[in-house]
């Protein structure tokens, strides 16, 4: 996080506040331009979607690009939150597990720890999370760490993880 919150090129820095706070705590960032227009479509693959999160199964969320991935799965986080259920925004990032420090509660406490030892803490904190009803939302998969994207497939079975993907996965639901 400090690493994009540093960055030489300022194109790699977060560009508002709302980012900065992404990369900070997990929350996504307010005023989405594209929530001001109607999302094409009817409210189908919003309810597949809410029905997955709310059964604690995991759904990928797969199309072209453009084609209003990220807006379904905003509007089903919408409905999940007024729901009242809990949702951590993934960030994108580079740096081992960075894109979950803030799910994870940090990764301070594990720096000392071999490295089996802190995959296994990593993936119990995950696991904790989304057995509590937390429900992890991924908007561009691509873009966070590998290590993270490997602790989350690993996790996915302890509960709703929601990812936009252009490479969906075979074990779990898909739009």
């Amino acid at each position: 996080v400090l690493d994009q919150l540093l960055a030489m090129d300022p194109d790699d820095r977060p560009q508002s506040a709302g980012e900065a706070m992404q990369l900070l705590f997990g929350l996504r960032p307010a005023g989405n331009s594209s929530r001001q227009l109607a999302r094409l479509g009817g409210e189908g693959a919003v309810e597949r979607i809410v029905a997955a999160a709310k059964a604690g199964r995991s759904i990928d969320v797969s199309g072209p690009s453009g084609s209003g991935r990220s807006r379904l799965v905003c509007d089903a986080a919408d409905r999940l939150a007024a729901l009242g259920r809990a949702l951590h925004w993934v960030v994108p990032a580079s740096a081992p597990y960075a894109s979950l420090a803030s799910l994870l509660g940090g990764l301070g406490q594990i720096e000392h720890a071999s490295h089996e030892e802190a995959v296994a803490e990593i993936h119990a904190r995950i696991e904790t999370q989304l057995r509590a009803g937390v429900v992890v939302v991924i908007d561009d998969a691509e873009r966070i760490d590998r290590w993270s994207v490997a602790a989350l497939e690993a996790s996915r079975g302890s509960g709703s993880v929601i990812r936009v993907t252009d490479s969906p996965s075979d074990d779990v639901a898909r739009l």
